[in-house]
């Protein structure tokens, strides 16, 4: 009995900062990406770090690729796409970043609601810095997604294997122990486009003694040493 209200326990889970939060690691850090991604006003930045309130907690995970240091742990809202398409819906309006994971994941068009200009926004500054990047940028669809572009059609024996596979996955997603399935790690910045950094570390060369605080503040191991020599990889900012 007590083995299966382990694993029973294991199949929920609290939206949590982890120890890569800046917050925590230092009171002197102004990050409030989290909280500011948070429409429940779920999210509180005291002291000693942040603190999700599990009473005003929705689980609806858009503070997991908010996150610019992946230290929020749980699941991600869960987006619908069909092909190449990205398909939004009036609520849970992504990040620039969730959007640039699923531009890798080569999704390249994203279905948006009649009148949903704050998403028009979103899309129009996430293109913004595609076109920076020098590639091709998303394209709108507005109103329902009625033709499955790109759908083909399956054969008897391929429909049923399909059926067998998506069976299977959905009792993976519903019986394994939810940390097994967190995937903040998926929405990591650094490296995300080749040759191409989103931040950018500006240091005062005359104030800087070398104590190298920044060093263990720093969960992306942006600073180290060279000699007598400060080297900063701003493409792991």
């Amino acid at each position: 009995m007590p083995l299966l209200m382990n694993w029973l326990e294991s199949l929920t889970y609290d939206i949590k900062a982890g120890g890569q939060c800046v917050r925590n690691a230092s009171p002197l850090s102004t990050c409030t990406a989290c909280k500011e991604s948070c429409e429940k006003n779920a999210i509180i930045i005291e002291k000693s770090g942040v603190q999700i309130v599990k009473e005003q907690c929705n689980g609806c995970g858009l503070c997991i690729p908010s996150c610019p240091v992946q230290a929020i742990e749980g699941l991600s809202p869960n987006r619908k796409t069909i092909g190449d398409t990205l398909v939004l819906g009036e609520d849970l309006q992504p990040t620039k970043y969730e959007l640039f994971h699923f531009y890798k994941k080569g999704i390249r068009t994203i279905a948006i609601p009649k009148g949903g200009s704050e998403m028009q926004i979103l899309i129009d500054e996430t293109n913004e810095i595609l076109e920076k990047i020098n590639t091709n940028l998303f394209q709108v669809v507005t109103g329902p997604v009625h033709d499955l572009k790109g759908q083909t059609r399956l054969s008897r024996r391929d429909f049923f294997s399909k059926l067998a596979k998506d069976g299977k996955n959905l009792a993976l997603s519903t019986v394994t122990p939810a940390k097994w399935r967190f995937d903040q790690d998926k929405f990591k910045r650094a490296g995300m486009f080749e040759g191409w950094a989103f931040f950018q570390v500006h240091l005062d060369s005359e104030k800087c003694t070398l104590c190298e605080t920044c060093f263990r503040l720093c969960p992306g191991k942006v600073f180290m040493t060279n000699g007598s020599l400060l080297v900063i990889d701003t493409g792991n900012c």
